[in-house]
């Protein structure tokens, strides 16, 4: 498996993340961990399709949580991305 589904939270908000080839990183990705994550928003036709929302929040690139850090992503991160600092609520699924 290359891919993971990966819930996370923040302020109360959940939201799930598809993450393409992040199966190697899997351990970072623990329940309570703290990150800074960066992802995209893209149509989602299939899903669309199938009745649910048209859109997919698509993982970007992922790092341990640094104060203070949270709105400079690295420089590897392609924009526009979003940067926001959640946590893996510990929903995450093999893809």
């Amino acid at each position: 498996e290359k891919h993971l589904r990966i819930t996370v939270r923040q302020n109360g908000r959940i939201l799930t993340l598809k993450a393409w080839n992040f199966a190697e990183r899997a351990a970072e990705f623990t329940p309570g961990a703290r990150l800074d994550v960066a992802f995209k928003l893209e149509e989602d036709a299939y899903s669309a399709a199938r009745g649910r929302p048209g859109w997919a929040a698509l993982l970007q690139d992922a790092r341990p949580a640094v104060e203070g850090l949270a709105s400079h992503p690295p420089s590897s991160i392609p924009l526009p991305s979003i940067i926001a600092r959640m946590v893996p609520s510990g929903r995450m699924r093999p893809r």
